[in-house]
């Protein structure tokens, strides 16, 4: 069709110009096609500069605003110490709770690389009280070195009571971005 209308136009130039040698030229026309503007179809823009992705993921919610309590530092630093390829944690939440006398703790965070994109969600790590455990498979891959306490301790697991508890703390944390 466009090619109908430029075709008719470049006709109608050729027309004009050889028909009227004495007056003074006529602009051309516009011969532009447009589509109609849709109502389904909402205008958008792309940019051509690439957005980069943050180095740091933004911290939501407290981990107390979403029913969880803080992690431990030293947790934190002991995980940080062993995680691999540069990764940070974020999102972090802890779930404590006592068996038999001795306090137990389950930390969970989303694991982030350094160019800002997520690589694990909602890892879980234990902590009897001295030491640091693997309890998830995804904390697994990012802290090999730790050694894996699933069906040790008592039968904890990542998807126990409380290794749910401090996931479900780690995504409404990340939803409240």
């Amino acid at each position: 069709m466009r090619n109908w209308i430029l075709g008719i136009a470049a006709v109608g130039m050729l027309a004009g110009c050889s028909s009227d040698t004495g007056s003074e030229p006529q602009p051309a026309p516009d011969t532009t096609v447009r589509a109609a503007p849709s109502a389904e179809a909402p205008t958008t823009t792309q940019s051509s500069t690439p957005i980069a992705a943050p180095t740091v993921a933004p911290q939501g919610r407290s981990a107390t605003e979403v029913g969880c309590s803080d992690a431990d530092q030293s947790l934190i630093d002991a995980i940080t110490a062993d995680i691999t390829e540069g990764r940070v944690l974020r999102d972090i939440a802890a779930v404590t709770t006592v068996v038999d006398g001795d306090e137990r703790t389950y930390l969970s965070a989303n694991v982030f690389r350094a160019d800002g994109d997520r690589s694990v969600s909602a890892a879980v790590w234990f902590s009897p009280g001295d030491g640091v455990y693997n309890l998830s498979g995804n904390s697994r891959d990012v802290t090999p070195s730790f050694a894996f306490a699933r069906g040790e301790f008592g039968g904890v697991n990542a998807g126990d009571e409380f290794g749910q508890q401090a996931q479900d703390c780690v995504s409404a944390i990340a939803q409240g971005r």
